[in-house]
């Protein structure tokens, strides 16, 4: 609690004389309030569960009289001191800590138990390079065991931790404006082990590798390096001052909020039940006793879920009948598929291999699920993974990766080990017939916001007929590959973008199969959106902006840029541009799979000609090359192309001619006025015989 401006950790005393100024407050006399008292006693919380052992009969029982005891005391103090006025009662602010865990796996869970309302410490070791591989050290057992599953640098986690604050839990008030809260400090440690010159550096560093200019660097308010070990002491760091000056400015002027007594009232009682969680008829029942109106009980609920005090998910069928009053205990309980703690303690080699397809594969399993959570009898483990399924860390998939069939199966990407971006890429023995060009998922803030990917692909694995390809090791956290015997689909976290490679090994259409996969993927994007989407009336949640772009292969260049933002009635046709060239051309043939068929001619076939069409018109009007580019008004463009396409420059004409909006008819009517009135037919009903094999992009 808060007093004069301090905090101190509060007692039996300080909890009877507030819960005393409530009751007093809500009702008209304090006798009133043993409502409140024979609800507590009468709840189903303590009656006797024929599946507790005899310990815990006994400590549930020695629990019961103590919340009688206490709230005994409460109301006796509640008749002995005046009622004070409501308008008279003093905020009191409450603040809960979490140890949040800095592993990136509970980046994954963050959006699904924090709320805006929070002030971050991201804490570092100062006296190490920020680019140092992060390590995960875990105590199994007594023993240190470092795991080296995620890696990424601490500078890149950090930056990852801050980016996520913002895209879950930054917010707009009902004006448009930014929310003075969450709030995000980077705290260094070991301030001892290095000097004010290099405490300045460190501290530099951090500015300038991870939010410098950054879309989220409103949310960082200091960035300060202590000496842990003089914490408490007589010659305490001053930076411990400042960071508890912070804390108590922050929660006293930022975070108060007017509230009900009898909401408050209502807080008190659940928490000092010291219940991990409570029905949603007993929430009733004790909101009643508190002088709260039956249908307000779910907005007290959600009220003070936004606040961290509680989880309660009305929209989740599993959970809508339950409040979780201890979140801490709820995310610990959900961590331990995700940190897969436990897997050490595994003797027997069924629970290995399972804990093994987890990690390799990332598929969860009935039995192991079942067996990871069946200490915890509060909460069905098939309702916490409802609770993943709808925050889309988890997809419920069918796969031959386990030996039993009909057992449920969960796809959890956040589990699965990093894929380095930077190495090079398997080549496959079987080359495709078609290659798309790669689709990229842009975001505003120039990076992938973290937990973007994994729900996606948990989105994208619930929702598309392909299945995953588990044997061709292709599956890690950050590069993960779908498809089936005709077509490959790679998708990859590149940091900045998320890329769509698409390869089709069968001569049907490819360029259907592109564009409904283009929607699919839109759709899985909106899904992720939905499910982060937050719950709260009073404010909305900043809303990235996304973009699909399409990789441009026309140009010359390796590095990678992309076709300015198309119409929305683009077609495989239709002339469009890229960012380098501003030369309007039609889509390449790479290009021209993700969109539909434009126009067509009287004879039924596309206005544009494809580029095994070229070839094969190249090949038979290479005698009149000459003619032809006359015709078409490119003779001096063809000598050009002589001198760097010995093999066939014809070919590259045609790719020009084409790019830049030449049409079927205008070619037919060219191939005629130089007496090549066969081919002409040939090209006017797009029909050729002995048509030559597929060729890629010429650029």
């Amino acid at each position: 609690m808060l007093s004069d401006k301090k905090w101190k950790e509060v007692d039996e005393n300080d909890e009877i004389e507030e819960v005393a100024r409530l009751i007093s407050a809500v009702y008209e006399k304090a006798s009133g309030s043993e409502d409140l008292r024979t609800a507590v006693a009468a709840s189903s919380l303590y009656k006797v569960d024929s599946s507790l052992s005899l310990s815990e009969l006994s400590g549930q029982e020695i629990q019961k009289k103590e919340v009688d005891s206490f709230l005994a005391k409460a109301i006796k103090r509640a008749q002995e001191i005046e009622q004070v006025p409501i308008q008279d009662i003093k905020a009191q602010p409450f603040m809960h800590i979490w140890d949040c865990g800095g592993q990136a796996v509970f980046l994954e869970i963050l959006p699904a138990f924090l709320t805006p309302r929070t002030l971050f410490f991201l804490i570092f070791n100062a006296a190490k390079s920020l680019d140092k591989k992060w390590e995960n050290i875990r105590n199994t057992k007594g023993n240190m065991i470092c795991d080296n599953l995620e890696s990424m640098s601490t500078k890149n986690l950090l930056f990852n931790w801050i980016a996520n604050i913002h895209h879950h839990l930054a917010q707009l008030d009902e004006r448009g404006a930014f929310l003075s809260y969450p709030r995000t400090y980077c705290i260094g440690t070991h301030g001892d082990q290095i000097n004010p010159d290099e405490q300045r550096a460190a501290i530099k560093n951090i500015e300038s590798a991870l939010y410098q200019n950054k879309a989220f660097s409103d949310l960082i308010k200091k960035v300060l390096v202590v000496d842990n070990t003089t914490a408490g002491s007589c010659n305490e760091d001053q930076n411990f001052s400042i960071i508890r000056e912070e804390v108590s400015d922050f929660t006293c002027n930022e975070l108060i909020v007017k509230t009900p007594v009898s909401w408050v009232l209502f807080r008190k009682v659940i928490k000092m039940l010291d219940k991990k969680f409570i029905s949603l008829k007993e929430a009733h029942r004790i909101g009643l006793a508190c002088k709260i109106p039956h249908n307000d009980v779910p907005k007290v609920l959600l009220f003070y879920h936004d606040l961290g005090v509680l989880l309660y998910y009305p929209f989740i069928k599993g959970l809508q009948n339950i409040v979780i009053t201890d979140p801490q205990w709820f995310v610990e309980t959900l961590g331990k598929v995700f940190t897969l703690e436990g897997k050490e303690n595994q003797d027997a080699t069924q629970a290995r291999s399972m804990w093994s397809l987890l990690r390799e594969e990332g598929i969860l399993v009935q039995p192991l699920y079942q067996k990871v959570w069946r200490d915890y009898k509060e909460i069905k483990p098939d309702d916490l993974m409802e609770l993943l399924v709808h925050f889309r860390l988890a997809a419920e998939v069918k796969t031959d990766r386990y030996y039993i069939k009909n057992v449920k199966q969960y796809f959890l990407p956040a589990v699965l080990k990093l894929y380095d971006i930077s190495s090079p890429l398997s080549i496959s023995d079987d080359q495709p017939v078609a290659r798309a060009t790669n689709l990229h998922i842009t975001f505003g803030t120039n990076f992938v916001p973290p937990g973007f990917f994994t729900r996606f692909i948990a989105s994208f694995a619930n929702a598309s007929l392909y299945e995953i390809f588990f044997e061709k090791k292709c599956v890690f956290r950050n590069r993960i590959m779908f498809g089936d015997p005709n077509i490959t689909i790679t998708v990859t976290d590149l940091c900045d973008t998320i890329q769509v490679s698409v390869e089709f090994y069968t001569s049907t259409s490819f360029s259907n199969t592109c564009q409904e996969l283009k929607k699919l993927v839109e759709s899985c994007c909106n899904n992720v959106d939905e499910a982060l989407a937050t719950h709260c009336k009073s404010s909305k949640t900043i809303e990235i902006n996304r973009k699909l772009r399409y990789e441009c292969t026309a140009c010359g260049t390796y590095e990678r840029h992309y076709i300015i933002s198309p119409a929305s009635g683009q077609t495989a046709d239709s002339l469009l541009q890229c960012q380098i060239s501003k030369t309007r051309r039609r889509p390449t043939l790479e290009e021209s799979y993700w969109f539909p068929e434009g126009d067509k001619t009287a004879q039924n076939v596309p206005v544009s000609i494809s580029q095994q069409e070229m070839l094969t018109i190249s090949q038979r009007a290479s005698d009149k090359a000459d003619s032809v580019a006359a015709g078409l008004d490119m003779l001096q463009r063809l000598n050009a192309l002589r001198l760097d396409h010995h093999n066939n420059p014809m070919l590259h004409l045609l790719f020009e001619w084409n790019r830049g909006g030449g049409c079927r008819e205008d070619l037919v009517k060219t191939l005629k006025d130089v007496n090549l009135h066969k081919l002409a037919d040939q090209v006017q009903n797009s029909s050729y015989t002995e048509l030559p094999r597929p060729v890629t992009a010429v650029s």
